[in-house]
């Protein structure tokens, strides 16, 4: 099966003259003061295009590696996510047509989830360092209303306050960060409780604790209002009365350890990472601990109720081996081997082909083979100028497109989550 669609090349490539184009964006900056204060993350600007993708820009890459926290929101499952990404020198790029000396680190919510952008995934938000920025475009996840602060930037992303910032607990192991030297045992003499009862310690570190906004972040108490929740209100005391007095009924929801479960999503040999997903189905967040096996790396990860968390942990074979533990107050919650069977990045699954040179009507077809078996939607871009596009290509099937150029000659590329895929150069010897 074989599809057909035309970039051209008009005002100086500074637009695409096809749907889904991507050219502009809003741009938010990130204060020299707040950037300061967020342990020298060395991001300079956040820039989202449309509500799908989403480009941290970095003056430099001293700072490097950082984590990011991004929020999303899965439209499959029709809830709201949180993806814990890290960036390294080797996750950026440059695009200095676009960008200019910034270098970029890439994120695209469709390609994330292996779906394309008409599927309805968004990027809500991203947290860098203390700060958060939500995305200025007109979401359909994005509520706009006074019983939430997402339109005001105060996204509750679970990790602005307290230790816990861009998913890992201060003083612990970041991802590709400082490792710790201690080592926990592995699965030796532990055992999985039904139920554990709130930590409210680490319940405050893991929800940016507002008592305005936001219900999701609340932990329960018995006996508000008969319902089984009640939220916690510093004035008003813990089970809602106005005199701050506790009640009879004190007794701590609990946390039940069967809803929590550890997926393996994918691997990337490339980098040398695991990525899993959390799985919270509590009424109520939670925050665990985590580590490799094999490998001194550690640390500490939350999940808003009824929602997921998604992280990469470092492999400990070429080939994306790794084992990971998850604890909920010391307790064993679930022990799981990477998914090696599926790249997070589909490399070698997708191609770009140079059909045609009409150098005389100065143009160029080239098309995009996909050997998935899903849709796939890659992000095209003519090297050198600030042209880009979304691609989707059917399963197991090729994309034709012809761009408009001098003599015929560019160099096209395709992106997959910021990385090059495959590049064809047209009408060069």
């Amino acid at each position: 099966m074989t599809d057909e669609r035309t970039l051209s090349r008009r005002d100086s490539l500074k637009g695409i003259a096809t749907t889904g184009a991507l050219i502009g964006g809003a741009g938010i900056g990130l204060g020299t003061a707040s950037a300061q204060e967020t342990d020298d993350h060395g991001v300079a600007q956040v820039t989202f295009q449309q509500c799908h993708s989403l480009y941290v820009l970095l003056e430099d890459t001293d700072s490097l590696p950082t984590n990011v926290w991004i929020r999303t929101y899965n439209a499959e499952r029709e809830r709201f996510e949180n993806v814990v990404k890290p960036i390294t020198g080797a996750h950026v790029t440059q695009f200095p047509a676009i960008y200019g000396d910034y270098y970029v680190a890439e994120f695209n919510v469709f390609q994330f989830y292996n779906r394309t952008p008409d599927d309805g995934d968004e990027i809500v938000s991203v947290t860098v360092g203390d700060e958060t920025l939500v995305n200025p475009n007109e979401c359909s996840s994005v509520p706009n209303d006074d019983s939430n602060d997402y339109d005001n930037g105060n996204d509750h992303n679970g990790y602005k306050n307290g230790d816990y910032k861009n998913g890992y607990k201060e003083g612990e192991q970041k991802k590709h960060g400082k490792k710790s030297d201690k080592k926990k045992g592995y699965g030796k003499g532990d055992s999985k409780d039904k139920t554990h009862k709130y930590d409210e310690k680490k319940l405050k570190e893991a929800c940016k604790y507002d008592k305005k906004v936001h219900e999701k972040c609340e932990y329960g108490k018995k006996g508000d209002k008969g319902n089984g929740k009640g939220k916690y209100d510093d004035k008003k005391g813990k089970n809602g009365d106005d005199n701050g007095d506790n009640g009879d009924n004190d007794e701590p929801v609990s946390i039940d350890l069967d809803d929590i479960e550890l997926i393996p999503e994918c691997v990337d040999t490339v980098f040398g990472l695991a990525r899993y997903r959390i799985e919270n189905a509590n009424d109520a967040p939670v925050v665990v601990d985590y580590d490799v096996h094999l490998s001194p790396e550690e640390g500490s990860i939350g999940i808003e109720a009824n929602s997921a968390t998604y992280f990469e942990v470092g492999a400990t074979t070429s080939d994306g081996v790794a084992t990971v533990q998850l604890r909920y107050n010391d307790a064993v919650v679930d022990n799981m081997r990477s998914n090696t069977d599926e790249e997070c990045i589909p490399r070698g699954r997708i191609h770009l082909f140079v059909d045609s040179v009409d150098a005389e009507n100065d143009e160029a077809t080239f098309y995009i083979m996909n050997y998935n078996d899903i849709p796939r939607s890659v992000t095209v871009r003519i090297a050198g100028t600030d042209v880009e596009d979304i691609a989707t290509v059917d399963p197991n099937s090729s994309l034709y497109f012809t761009i408009t150029v001098p003599d015929g000659e560019a160099t096209v590329e395709l992106y997959y989550e910021g990385e090059l895929l495959d590049a064809e150069t047209s009408g060069a010897e």
